[in-house]
């Protein structure tokens, strides 16, 4: 295997086809509570929209079951459905698109709400209600940015011109969000921006080629900033006309505001592309603390020319969120990931301390990754690494990465997964909850590739659906280093005469399968070829028995996945969503659980309370 160049801030491209990715036709097992998955905010303020006294930030949420009307009690204010004023949008799926069958609803805050939000964010659909999304109300400006209508000559306190006057009216450009580009500065605030396409380059450094530059350090827990599409609006951000991408974190420590993290910021419901240029350049990237990128696309990053990074890069960074994203049509070969994450020292300030450079506690959850492509059929949609010239290994390590809930399908960049690049470590991987269904992948990988550089790797309760191609595998270990694999509670599904896992004989690695199902269509699984591997507790060799084999993988009551895994609640209780399946619905406390990704057993349509923290062990 090809291994990855250190990454240095810089290129991307694409083009845009009409696509429409598998959804879940699963009426029948719909479950009647509503469930809550991630928020856009989880702040903001009660009032300030257009300087109102009474109404304050737009706010999103995200789940499943929300039914074509209910309501949302917001920090102890019930807001219904068919209140224009109070609610934007209700089981909303496009603009831009939300991926997976998920559906989105967006409301306002007002001025009746508590003061600190202690109640949280919930929903109601038919009489029944959701789980509780945590929340905090808190000051903040309000801005906007409108293509049709606005002028960077305004002061951005109002989402139209019409009906005013002097300076009052909206910004025109993105980088109006640019700290150096607005009078709030390094306050608290969020920025709307509006439908309409947003090209034009941010002029604090014309050197950056960026819509956005951050060039400073930037943000905290109490200067929280934002840039969120306007509710039931789609801003395109196009990149053809760029060489850093959509926002550019620049760590030269030589500018004005000295380059460095930028901390507590979020982008949200961005729909950003780059129609196909000869650049290559990252869209979205994360460099900072309690950073978040939320029910945003990125499509058609298509570059002529190789790109070694990714479309969405994660350096330097702890605590950052990746959730409800939708990828399309993303790649060049296998040095062009959807998302990179990452531990290096090249390209950041030589005065960022250690604790800072090293990459931990990232949640990557309930992305659809659609079609990605790479010419070379490899190379990790999302790639996990740790670059050669670097803090050494432990507690310094690309450390507690969690991947779940998402759907990865189709395309031609095999190892939907991608883990480690030769260098120590990376460490404590979970993966859980995901589906892997297609991809023309090539060689010997795997839709999981765990190579050389893996520590601890955990791979739970996901649902492997004739993934790849005949000729390789769906978890695939191997290269020197002392990888220690766990896979339990999963449904493998292969094609035809397919292979199912593969390792390598390396001193060091050892891989426990407990509990997992394998399945071959053409015949008999040949466990032959799972040489060195210990499997326990074999669940069978029969079909799982989906509800619809390759579009909805609810499993039957008759399956001999229902009901058969082991019990994973107080190993998984700590990760961010470990007890829930792939829809958000929890899976039962004490007995045994399902396998594979889809509960059918035991489930109660609750969503329990965010963990106070995140793992750091695998059992």
């Amino acid at each position: 295997m090809p291994q990855k160049r250190q990454k240095v801030f810089g290129m991307k491209s694409f083009k845009w086809i009409a696509l429409i990715s598998l959804l879940w036709s699963s009426a029948s097992f719909a479950q009647s509570q509503p469930v809550l998955l991630f928020s856009d905010l989880i702040w903001g303020p009660k009032t300030g929209w257009e300087r109102s006294s009474s109404k304050g930030a737009a706010v999103t949420i995200w789940g499943t079951n929300l039914g074509t009307s209910g309501s949302v009690k917001a920090c102890g204010q019930t807001l219904s459905s068919t209140d224009p004023m109070s609610v934007a949008e209700w089981n909303a799926t496009a603009n831009p698109r939300v991926p997976r069958g998920l559906a989105r609803i967006t409301f306002w805050l007002n001025a009746r709400m508590s003061a600190t939000c202690s109640e949280g964010l919930a929903a109601t659909v038919g009489g029944q209600s959701s789980n509780v999304l945590p929340f905090t109300i808190a000051s903040g400006s309000i801005y906007f940015i409108s293509a049709s209508d606005g002028n960077d000559s305004y002061n951005g306190l109002y989402s139209t011109r019409s009906g005013h006057t002097g300076s009052d009216g909206p910004f025109r450009n993105a980088y109006k969000f640019d700290p150096s580009n607005n009078a709030a500065g390094d306050g608290q605030y969020i920025m709307y921006i509006r439908a309409g396409s947003y090209s034009a380059i941010d002029p604090f450094d014309s050197n950056a080629a960026a819509l956005i530059e951050l060039y400073g350090t930037y943000g905290g827990s109490s200067r929280q900033k934002a840039l969120i599409g306007y509710p039931a609006e789609m801003p395109t951000l196009d990149l053809r006309n760029t060489s850093y991408g959509a926002v550019y974190q620049n760590g030269d420590t030589s500018g004005p505001n000295g380059g460095g993290p930028n901390d507590y910021f979020t982008w949200s419901k961005l729909y950003i592309t780059g129609a196909n240029t000869t650049h290559g350049q990252d869209a979205l990237d994360i460099y900072g603390q309690y950073d978040r990128i939320i029910g945003s696309n990125i499509v058609n990053m298509r570059p002529g020319s190789q790109h070694q990074s990714g479309f969405t890069f994660v350096g330097a960074s702890q605590y950052g969120s990746i959730y409800g994203n939708y990828y399309f049509n993303n790649g060049y070969d296998s040095y062009a990931h959807n998302i990179y994450i990452k531990t290096q020292r090249d390209g950041y300030p030589d005065s960022l301390p250690v604790s800072r450079i090293t990459t931990q506690n990232i949640d990557v959850g309930w992305n659809e990754f659609d079609s990605p492509f790479s010419n070379d059929h490899h190379g990790g949609v999302i790639f996990l690494s740790k670059g050669g010239n670097n803090p050494p290994a432990s507690p310094n390590d690309t450390k507690n990465i969690y991947i779940h809930g998402n759907y990865f399908h189709d395309g031609t960049q095999g190892d939907f997964i991608y883990t480690g690049d030769g260098y120590q470590y990376v460490d404590q991987i979970y993966i859980y909850d995901n589906i892997f269904q297609g991809g023309s992948m090539g060689g010997d990988l795997g839709a999981v590739n765990i190579n050389a550089g893996t520590r601890n790797i955990a791979v739970f309760n996901n649902t492997f659906y004739q993934a790849g191609s005949g000729g390789n595998y769906d978890v695939w270990v191997g290269g020197s280093g002392d990888a220690k694999v766990l896979t339990k509670n999963n449904i493998y599904y292969s094609l035809n005469n397919q292979q199912i896992l593969k390792m390598e004989s390396y001193s060091g690695i050892t891989w426990t399968s407990d509990h997992d199902l394998f399945f071959n269509p053409a015949g008999a699984v040949d466990y032959s070829a799972f040489s060195n591997i210990a499997i326990t507790n074999q669940v069978s060799s029969q079909n799982p028995q989906f509800l619809v084999p390759g579009s909805d993988f609810h499993l039957q009551s008759s399956s001999p996945a229902a009901g058969a895994g082991v019990n994973l609640t107080s190993t998984v209780a700590s990760w961010p969503s470990g007890v829930l399946d792939y829809l958000g619905i929890m899976r039962p406390g004490s007995g045994a659980w399902d396998i594979g990704a889809i509960a059918a057993t035991g489930e109660t349509g609750v969503r329990p309370a965010p963990p106070s923290g995140l793992a750091a062990t695998v059992q």
